[in-house]
């Protein structure tokens, strides 16, 4: 004959209690990931899209300001100043060696094209050239161009645009 002891008896399974308990801490572990993963794919995607637009605007202005201050003067006749889309056209002389570039913008990406030949491209095509105005600039002594370039990109739902601006002075004008 067993007698059973209730002390030794042990308590198989969870209760209802227990399950619900363990249920909301998962949820809340959950909803603590969900929350954190999302705001490091707005962060990363923030970061893409800021990088975007720095890196494609300096490495164009950078360009457009080194072709302007190597220059020796404006093409006026194949240029479109103060207006945007706007298109610049210079000439100079490289090495003795008589040389054009211009830049203008092809299905809102800035393009650069020297001697006439295929034109290409100097900002990526995940950015969006939105303005693009060259003025010329006279003064007895010099002449001069300033760019203002805008440029815009995507990226998931975040949208940066930057403006910049600079001037430079012809070598052929002082």
């Amino acid at each position: 004959m067993f007698i059973l002891n209730k002390k030794n008896k042990k308590n198989s399974g969870i209760t209802l209690i227990e399950t619900i308990i363990y249920s909301v801490i998962l949820l809340l572990v959950l909803f603590a990931i969900t929350t954190t993963l999302g705001s490091l794919t707005s962060s990363h995607r923030e970061a893409l899209v800021n990088r975007l637009v720095q890196s494609s605007g300096s490495v164009a202005m950078e360009k457009m300001m080194r072709e302007i201050r190597s220059a020796e003067a404006v093409n006026l006749g194949s240029s479109s100043l103060g207006v945007s889309p706007g298109a610049l056209s210079l000439t100079g002389i490289n090495e003795q060696t008589p040389y054009s570039v211009s830049f203008d913008l092809g299905d809102g990406i800035l393009q650069v094209t020297k001697d006439g030949g295929s034109p290409g491209n100097l900002t990526s095509s995940a950015t969006t050239i939105t303005e693009l105005i060259f003025e010329r600039l006279t003064n007895s002594n010099s002449e001069g161009v300033r760019v203002t370039l805008e440029i815009q990109a995507t990226v998931g739902n975040k949208t940066k645009t930057l403006e910049l601006t600079d001037f430079a002075v012809l070598r052929g004008s002082y």
